[in-house]
């Protein structure tokens, strides 16, 4: 695993270890690891929804290296948890091939892509599906507790490829992220997670360090994190929150904002397709 992005005060780290892909509709593996915490992306909404509004590059300085848009992305990158949630959207948008440059008043701070959900954010602002897709990403990097923990994230687009080493190495089924981070200024975060069928059985392995898809007991609805808790994901419960799981490539599809009731999904809950998996290691 090596560290995809760096920067000068913050220590979040994504990995990538690259393969061959198991599955025909992915390509290379990619695993996590980092701790942002959840106020952190919170008090940075704003901020995130004007960069999400332009284009994240104001020019290319060489190949696969950018100067930042300031325009779009200044308010997030003037403080230092500000530009943590910018790097995790870096990371979470572009591929390994390119990275963003940003000059600001205490140093030049660089910020490098990763998993290459949405490429097309360095010329355009990120269209409606990406504003998921990374969203997604981003959720799956929260953790209830600044401790950092490997995770592999699967899912049905090609930047979430896994091959047969990675499943086996991260067995452990933990949670389905998915929502929007983008909403309107006057609206709440739409961030979602259900239970992965090993996090419902209890805290194997590195699960016992990753609680944002453990329902909150003192604040029913919620998971540890924050997220709104959409109960178990797959079959596996009485009432699950997806409408399928991809067998072949170990993820949830087509999740809601509530559990099924009476065998049928609420008219009432959001669906989404942009469903990050995450597994973890035993």
């Amino acid at each position: 695993m090596h560290p995809v992005f760096r920067l000068l005060a913050v220590a979040v780290l994504f990995g990538a270890c690259v393969d061959a892909p198991g599955e025909s509709t992915t390509s290379a593996p990619r695993i996590i690891s980092n701790r942002i915490i959840s106020n952190r992306i919170i008090s940075n909404k704003l901020a995130a929804g004007k960069l999400a509004s332009g284009k994240l590059a104001a020019a290319e300085i060489s190949s696969g290296l950018f100067a930042v848009n300031m325009g779009a992305a200044g308010d997030l990158l003037s403080t230092e948890a500000g530009r943590e949630v910018f790097a995790g959207l870096v990371g979470c948008a572009l591929p390994e091939t390119s990275m963003v440059e940003a000059t600001l008043a205490d140093g030049t701070f660089d910020f490098f892509g990763d998993v290459g959900l949405a490429p097309e954010w360095i010329a355009h602002p990120l269209y409606a599906d990406s504003k998921r897709w990374v969203s997604a990403c981003l959720f799956a990097h929260v953790n209830a507790v600044e401790v950092v923990i490997p995770v592999s994230m699967r899912g049905p687009s090609p930047a979430l490829g896994t091959d047969s080493d990675e499943r086996s190495a991260f067995s452990l089924q933990e949670a389905g992220f998915y929502g929007n981070y983008f909403t309107p200024k006057d609206q709440p975060i739409e961030w979602y997670a259900c239970r992965g069928v090993d996090k419902a059985h209890g805290n194997a392995g590195d699960l016992a360090s990753r609680n944002c898809a453990a329902p909150d007991p003192a604040n029913p609805g919620f998971t540890m994190c924050g997220f709104n808790y959409a109960g178990d994901c797959g079959q596996f419960g009485a009432a699950h929150a997806c409408e399928q799981f991809a067998l072949g490539g170990t993820f949830f599809q087509r999740c809601h904002g509530e559990p099924t009731t009476g065998g049928k999904f609420p008219l009432s809950s959001p669906s989404f397709s942009q469903v990050v998996t995450t597994y973890v290691r035993l």
